[in-house]
């Protein structure tokens, strides 16, 4: 494509359209006007764990150039429901200001030298969709960047940042982390950027300071204004050993009355702990918040009046339903209306120096892709009404390609709200204005749907009764370790056992696990739920779950409810060994043959074992057992209580609770063999398999205590 222009001070710009025809192809770019240079974008501040802070003042270049290698971490952990509520199709760092990802403005702005290594937390959903590592790579080529991916949405910065120290190699860990620019904090010491905020709606954490002796900070509450030193969200770490430290006594002690695991418990426990903790004022003059929508309306207002501060960019209007309407009258362009809202924008825009560039693909279907053509058929016209509209520009391109829909990553939906999606403010439109995966996929005879706060699971295999009666029959003293049940149904014509439950609200030890969020004292709590299973009397103190009439007579696992409550039977409590291996290997011999294993062989060894087993009575009979307990079947749910799904509810072909303990323990140690790797397909490090190891560890020391009493050591 060819690019013109009237302009003779101005070399022709070339088109960025691609298209295949056997016509001539030809773009006549119209510039009214240079870009102009822009002036460098002044200093972002970190962003941090709940909000992105962008701070305007330069910081200094010889001070980072004297100081150590350190760790920038810029954990992105939430979904930014927040944005998603107010109309934002993006994720939180992608969001534009100016053209240009909130997440950018803030990474081209670090004080950042050979050495450092900015760390990136991102939701998986996020990144496999959106790329953002990629993103930051291409644009910020001479930074180390290193991803942290996450498996689940973290409920607070302090859970993100463990996560990230938990990926940090030791040299990283002795490192300062989390700092923008170290240089007004003493040495050795931690610090967190704050700055004064006389507003009267709480919403940062606040830090009290004294005076008397350097700026030390004495407290710091969570959306508590226990003085007007409001933290930015930049808080610097003597090192990422202390964070990983105090990180993980944060999440063992719980979200609390909080709800959240704020970056602020963790500074608050470094304090309590005597860690040395100083307040370093940024201010309020160069200091803005971008952490909800309001806050980034009153940056981008900054934007607007400080053209300076942004890095120019090249915007490419559409000009047909985008800056003027179709015609009321088909094919009749003199009777296209102006779209004022998009105009606006896109005055202001050219106002603030950047560069403006108008394409149409105004008769390229009438010209079958003629541009000269269509330039000597609509290209007066077309001129003449952007002068009589007020549309400034630099460009104006004919001739881009006809189509029904065009796919574009960097596209923005003209009619949705373009000033947002780009990231500009419009006076006018707030004038008028007055939303990871947690669970571990169902497996493929079940049916899982969520229906509001319930659960309803499905399913026509009889691997599901088990769970039924578990359900209808679970003793009082342990149901609060389990959902609510609320219904069981029964479906003859189909042979579909339905299970209604209540939802839960957490994430499963699987994900804790292959994200190394798994504390031993989160391992701990495990444990010792799994025990008061254990040591559960087995009784209700009322009859079994009440099924209605037509259940009761036509479900095939109705009749061992009722008989489990007139005449409980002693079941054998080895019956899910040795017969259980036997039909797994035999299932999968082919595979086992493939992986160099005789089955033959391999199921006599097992079955000699399980025989002794069974001979020397070597299981631990209990009243009630889980019967699979794995990683994907437990839950920490958001308070950091235990929560277990999926109970067996069988013994051999027989429904029942009662169970070997040691049963239930050998499926935990499943899980710490790397069962939940395989499942979520997850590569295991060796940074993995070294913590998979600690985790035996302490297995090895809590079973002792947690089947039972009896069994626990003097």
């Amino acid at each position: 494509m060819l690019s013109s222009t009237p302009s003779p001070t101005k070399a022709a710009t070339p088109a960025a359209h691609a298209r295949v025809t056997s016509a001539p192809v030809i773009t006549a770019a119209l510039s009214n006007a240079s870009m102009r240079t822009s002036a460098p974008p002044a200093t972002a501040a970190a962003a941090t764990a709940t909000t992105l802070a962008t701070t305007l003042t330069p910081s200094s270049n010889a001070s980072a150039r004297r100081r150590a290698p350190m760790n920038v971490v810029i954990p992105m952990g939430g979904i930014g429901s927040r944005f998603a509520k107010s109309g934002y199709r993006y994720p939180k760092p992608l969001i534009n200001i100016a053209g240009r990802p909130m997440l950018f403005w803030l990474i081209e702005n670090l004080n950042l030298i050979a050495g450092d290594t900015l760390w990136l937390a991102v939701l998986r959903s996020v990144e496999d969709q959106f790329h953002i590592s990629k993103h930051v790579q291409r644009e910020f080529k001479h930074i180390d960047v290193k991803l942290v991916v996450l498996d689940f949405e973290t409920r607070g910065a302090a859970e993100t940042l463990f996560i990230v120290c938990q990926n940090m190699e030791e040299h990283e860990l002795s490192r300062r982390t989390m700092s923008l620019d170290c240089s007004s904090a003493a040495p050795h010491a931690s610090a967190c950027m704050y700055f004064e905020d006389k507003g009267s709606n709480p919403v940062f954490s606040y830090i009290a300071l004294d005076k008397k002796h350097d700026d030390r900070i004495t407290a710091i509450r969570e959306k508590v204004a226990i003085s007007q030193n409001a933290n930015t969200g930049a808080y610097v770490f003597a090192t990422g050993h202390l964070l990983h430290t105090y990180a993980c006594q944060t999440l063992d002690a719980g979200v609390g009355v909080a709800g959240e695991y704020y970056t602020s418990s963790i500074i608050a426990s470094m304090i309590q702990a005597g860690e040395h903790f100083v307040g370093c004022k940024v201010d309020n003059e160069g200091f803005c918040c971008v952490g909800t929508p309001s806050q980034l309306d009153t940056f981008l207002q900054v934007v607007l009046t400080n053209p300076h501060l942004v890095k120019k960019r090249r915007f490419c209007f559409d000009l047909d339903n985008t800056l003027v309407s179709m015609p009321r009258v088909d094919g009749d362009y003199t009777t296209c209306e102006p779209k004022w809202r998009n105009i606006r924008l896109c005055q202001q825009l050219k106002a603030a120096g950047h560069y403006i560039i108008i394409q149409t693909a105004r008769r390229m279907k009438t010209h079958n892709g003629n541009v000269g053509a269509v330039i000597r058929d609509i290209g007066t016209l077309t001129i003449k009404q952007l002068a009589d509209f007020g549309i400034d520009y630099d460009e104006l391109l004919f001739g881009k390609p006809w189509a029904h829909l065009y796919i574009d990553d960097l596209a923005v939906n003209a009619l949705l709200d373009t000033g947002k999606e780009i990231g500009w403010y419009m006076p006018e439109d707030r004038a008028t204005e007055s939303s990871g995966r947690a669970m571990v996929a169902a497996r493929d005879f079940n049916q899982v749907q969520v229906v509001g706060d319930k659960v309803v699971k499905a399913s026509s295999a009889s691997t599901i009764h088990g769970e039924a009666y578990f359900y209808a029959c679970m003793p009082n003293d342990v149901s609060y370790l389990f959902p609510t049940l609320y219904d069981l149904d029964y479906n003859p014509e189909s042979s579909l056992t339905s299970i209604t439950m209540g939802k839960l609200n957490g994430i499963t030890f699987s994900h804790l696990l292959v994200s190394r969020c798994l504390t031993e004292s989160r391992f701990a709590t495990l444990l010792k739920s799994l025990q008061l299973v254990h040591k559960s009397s087995g009784l209700r103190d009322s009859q079994p779950f009440t099924l209605a009439a037509d259940v009761q007579d036509a479900a095939p696992w109705a009749a061992a409810i009722q008989h489990q409550a007139l005449s409980p039977v002693r079941p054998n409590i080895y019956a899910n060994y040795g017969p259980k291996a036997a039909a797994r290997l035999q299932a999968h011999a082919s595979l086992y043959k493939k992986l160099g294993i005789c089955p033959e062989e391999a199921m006599a060894a097992v079955s000699k074992h399980f025989d002794a087993y069974q001979h020397q009575a070597g299981g631990y009979h209990c009243k009630v057992i889980h019967g699979d307990p794995v990683f994907s079947n437990v839950l920490m749910t958001k308070d950091g209580q235990v929560k277990f799904i999926d109970m067996r509810g069988r013994l051999g072909n027989d429904l029942t609770l009662e169970g070997d303990a040691l049963y239930d323990l050998a499926k935990v140690y499943q899980s710490l063999c790397g069962y939940d790797f395989i499942i979520l397909d997850r590569e295991m490090s060796n940074t993995d398999k070294r913590g998979l190891g600690s985790s035996r560890t302490c297995f090895g020391r809590g079973s002792r205590q947690t089947t039972h009493p009896a069994a626990a050591a003097p």
